[in-house]
């Protein structure tokens, strides 16, 4: 690895079989069946997606499937979304510390490095094939001069964060796009958001964009999770936007919408530390 190659992290990660709870089996049902008006996954595993983006198109190569329950072998709409609100510049990253987690392809990473931020460190599951794809896509899309601002971290949520500590104390800007939908991980994200974001910069946020694949009360769950440690919606609130463009606010944990409409909503929000939590270790 040269020394402009981006940094990996983590040993490979020892995945035992185990059975398919029930959020599973929702969520992969959904991809062929309950989002047959708009399907949210786009690309195939191992296929190569491409994006126009303010600095040429790239093209990031997805995942081989490795784990069934990773679903980290296609490119999500959330994604998409996150890495458009990059490439716009709604999600300013120039300056910023950056950190994706869950990052799939890692195009919203990707494109927070070309976007001028300091250092971007693109995370995903502690799984060999999908921490090497995204090295892959990094040293293919970002230029070599630029690569010395990013690294790829394998990590399990709730673990030790020390191996991002390598590259940065905390984050102001961290992304998270689809990683909600299992609950049973929620307290483990969490564990990690609140160990890596920025208590010092009041500017620090946690850029979140979600499917309702698993139905909303498993996003309204992180949300209360997220306000329990501390991390609450700052004043743009939560916002949810369908794949045509139109916008509304966070409609609350009532399901309203039909499988078949279902995927076609995306929720949004920018989650700040709570009054009097930003500076609660900083004396």
């Amino acid at each position: 690895m040269s020394q402009s190659e981006p940094a990996i992290e983590g040993k490979p990660a020892d995945i035992a079989a185990e059975e398919e709870d029930d959020v599973v089996g929702i969520f992969e049902d959904s991809l062929w069946t309950i989002f047959k008006h708009h399907q949210p996954s786009h690309g195939e595993p191992g296929g190569f997606f491409p994006y126009k983006s303010p600095y040429g198109e790239l093209s990031v190569r997805i995942t081989p499937q490795t784990k069934t329950t990773l679903f980290a072998h296609f490119q999500w709409d959330s994604g998409l979304l996150c890495a458009d609100m990059i490439a716009s510049g709604a999600a300013p990253v120039c300056g910023r510390r950056v950190l994706e987690l869950g990052a799939g392809t890692g195009l919203p990473g990707i494109l927070s490095v070309l976007g001028g931020a300091d250092m971007a460190v693109l995370s995903d599951y502690d799984d060999p094939t999908l921490i090497e794809n995204i090295a892959y896509n990094v040293n293919k899309c970002i230029p070599e001069d630029s690569q010395r601002r990013t690294a790829v971290v394998g990590h399990i949520w709730g673990r030790s964060v020390q191996p991002f500590q390598r590259y940065s104390p905390s984050f102001n800007l961290i992304l998270c796009a689809d990683v909600f939908w299992m609950p049973d991980q929620h307290v483990n994200l969490i564990k990690t958001l609140t160990a890596l974001l920025d208590r010092s910069d009041p500017s620090a946020r946690v850029l979140v964009v979600a499917g309702f694949h698993t139905g909303r009360l498993c996003v309204a769950r992180f949300f209360h999770r997220a306000r329990e440690a501390g991390l609450e919606p700052d004043e743009r609130g939560i916002d949810e936007q369908a794949v045509d463009g139109e916008r509304r606010k966070w409609q609350g944990e009532v399901e309203d919408m039909d499988h078949a409409t279902r995927g076609s909503w995306k929720v949004v929000s920018w989650l700040k530390w709570a009054d009097g939590q930003g500076t609660r270790d900083e004396s």
